[in-house]
């Protein structure tokens, strides 16, 4: 039999950030990204010692035509 265990984390902040630029009244792109820090956090903490990690770094670039 085990002992109980404990899992902690500090307090942290993640930052995105979001980017959009109209190009003209039909067209715009967007640049998203998220964890701008490349934090390590536990997104999900659980019973039984199961935990989650929170996505890495990560970008995305959208482009959108409205007709």
């Amino acid at each position: 039999m085990t002992g109980a265990a404990r899992i902690e984390q500090k307090a942290f902040a993640l930052v995105n950030l979001m980017a959009r630029y109209e190009i003209n009244e039909n067209l715009s792109v967007q640049a998203n990204v998220d964890n701008l820090f490349d934090k390590t956090y536990y997104s999900q903490i659980s019973y039984f010692s199961q935990y989650r990690y929170g996505a890495p770094r990560n970008y995305t670039v959208a482009l959108k035509y409205a007709f």
